[in-house]
């Protein structure tokens, strides 16, 4: 079970990485709204995050800007403008410093009038730049750019530069967070790429021998080619919907529906699911759960996070092992427990489980395939009910998985 100290703490901690994911979205929708054009390039000058008001203040698309890199951005705003003063350094020499700042005016293609803030952003683990572009032609018309008061421009520029401090802390705040979403949006794709392949090699492989050698096959020869098939078709089935939950909570596809829901009937229900597998691989499921586990849960979520749970624990046990599903009622929380006298987990592995970027899987101990996923999937419903999931293991001896969910109250 969860140590004492875990539990008095976990209060606390719930719910702390689903407001981390509203407030980035909020973060996004903020940054798009503001009438400030906002570029986050990296070190190396590849361009990280852009907002919506940055391609109007430019005149750029989304396809330019995404296939090229900040030098392609120096040489846009040169090919296309006149500065009111000509800079000191040439702009791009701010591509691969860690320290410079640049602040100039410039008019852009003849019809609008932008300033440009360029400077270093450092966060705990990187190097960044901000490019921030503002459109002053309204303040400041061509006519009127040398002849605005110094009061003026004064009062102008230190109302830019508190909006910009404000904007900055967000950034450093948040930066990293977008470079995890896009790198988990990275891998999401390369997951679909690599673990497609095998079932479908195994698919076709076993169509391929039924094809060619159909007249030399026994009856029992042909029967095990198809049941390979009908196993690979199984694993891709899986495989698909794994990859459709995980990408419609990515983007926000599914409806959180919240209802009543005792957690032990729910059990039983999954339990009922895996009876093939359970029988296939003679598991025993000793179920100690209490029955009066009343929560406020979406049920299909409930669902999917027990038949990974349940599914895991099944595959990583040995033919004719225990697996013992307990609860308990902790400091208004629930608590639902799956143990089994598996393989383990080693303490590398521990470290990976629940990170999509570094996309772990491994087979059962009959060479039961998995996409990684799952664990990656079950985290985040969790999170959407305000709850956590922990777990102990010890290798050769098997493992403990905890989800912890608040007490219908």
């Amino acid at each position: 079970m969860l140590p004492n100290n875990e539990i008095f703490q976990l209060k606390n901690k719930l719910g702390e990485e689903t407001k981390d994911r509203y407030s980035l979205r909020l973060f996004y929708l903020i940054l798009n709204s503001i009438s400030l054009g906002i570029i986050v390039s990296d070190i190396n000058g590849k361009i990280i995050y852009w907002n919506d008001p940055l391609l109007k203040h430019l005149d750029l698309t989304f396809d330019l800007l995404c296939s090229n890199d900040t030098g392609f951005l120096i040489e846009h705003i040169y090919s296309n403008s006149v500065f009111e003063k000509a800079p000191e350094d040439r702009i791009e020499k701010l591509i691969l410093t860690k320290e410079k700042s640049f602040d100039g005016i410039f008019s852009f293609k003849g019809s609008k009038n932008l300033t440009l803030l360029s400077y270093p952003l450092q966060t705990q683990q990187n190097a960044y730049r901000v490019w921030v572009f503002s459109d002053i032609t309204l303040k400041n018309s061509s006519e009127n750019l040398e002849q605005s008061s110094k009061t003026d421009n004064i009062e102008f520029y230190n109302q830019k530069l508190i909006f910009l401090a404000d904007i900055n802390r967000e950034l450093e705040s948040n930066l990293e967070k977008i470079i995890k979403e896009k790198n988990s949006r990275d891998v999401l794709l390369s997951v679909i790429a690599h673990d497609l392949k095998s079932p479908f090699q195994g698919l076709l492989g076993s169509f391929d021998v039924l094809s060619e050698s159909f007249d030399e096959l026994d009856k029992e020869e042909i029967k095990k080619y198809i049941n390979y098939g009908k196993s690979s078709l199984h694993d891709l089935y899986s495989l698909i919907e794994k990859l459709l939950e995980w990408s419609r909570l990515v983007m926000g596809q599914i409806k959180f529906n919240q209802t009543k829901c005792n957690l032990y009937y729910e059990m039983i229900s999954v339990i009922s699911q895996y009876n093939a597998a359970i029988i296939k691989k003679q598991i025993r499921i000793v179920n100690n759960m209490n029955d009066d586990l009343d929560t406020l849960a979406d049920e299909n979520m409930i669902n999917t996070i027990f038949r990974n749970f349940l599914s895991n624990a099944i595959k990583f046990s040995r033919r004719g092992g225990t697996v013992t599903l307990t609860s308990e009622k902790k400091y208004n929380f629930i608590i639902i427990s799956f143990t089994d006298e598996g393989i383990g987990i080693d303490k590398e592995t521990k470290e990976k489980l629940f990170d999509l970027a570094e996309h772990y899987s491994a087979k059962g101990t009959e060479d039961e395939e998995g996409s990684g996923l799952g664990l990656v999937l079950c985290k985040e419903m969790a999170d959407w009910h305000k709850g956590s999931i922990s777990f102990e293991s010890e290798v050769g001896k098997g493992t403990t998985f905890h989800l912890t969910l608040p007490i219908l109250s």
